[in-house]
């Protein structure tokens, strides 16, 4: 027997603009992994998948913009750097969204960022660094991995089509 429940009480608006309505969010971390070539012409799906994921979980557009803008730098570090693969795994906590990129180029400096450059390109990390409420590049043998946090409050709100249908 179907019985019929009374909606959620609206919330704030949607980002489409339509009335929102309450949704609990659950206790669970959520997460997506993105696997692609090390290219600079992927850097726009890391953008794309980004977008959807942050959109879908709820998070105010204001973090969205900086976990797009953390991402494609990151990407653009790794398709550079990188030898053949990256990947981009995100992470949504209670409170705060996590990036990570990881690439199979050669490892790190030891000691941190170098100086910012004063050429067109060579700022992407310090950009990163200046962006996340956490950034940091944990030691590892070989290739690259990076880790931004952002932390964040997600707009209970009616969710748009998962990320796999709205593509």
């Amino acid at each position: 027997m179907n019985t019929p429940t009374a909606p959620l009480p609206p919330t704030r608006r949607a980002p489409d603009g339509t009335a929102g309505h309450a949704l609990p969010l659950p206790a669970i971390d959520r997460h997506a992994l993105l696997a692609l070539p090390a290219q600079a012409r992927q850097v726009p799906e890391v953008r794309h998948f980004i977008t959807a994921h942050t959109l879908h979980w709820g998070l105010p557009k204001e973090d969205q913009e900086r976990a797009e803008l953390i991402g494609s730098e990151l990407a653009a570090n790794a398709a550079r750097h990188g030898r053949s693969d990256m990947s981009v795994h995100l992470t949504m906590t209670a409170s705060t969204l996590h990036i990570e990129v990881t690439n199979t180029g050669p490892p790190p400096l030891p000691y941190g960022l170098p100086p910012p450059s004063p050429g067109e390109s060579g700022r992407g990390l310090h950009l990163v660094a200046l962006t996340a409420d956490e950034f940091h590049i944990p030691p590892r043998k070989e290739g690259w991995r990076t880790h931004a946090a952002v932390n964040t409050h997600p707009i209970p709100h009616t969710r748009p089509a998962s990320p796999q249908q709205a593509a």
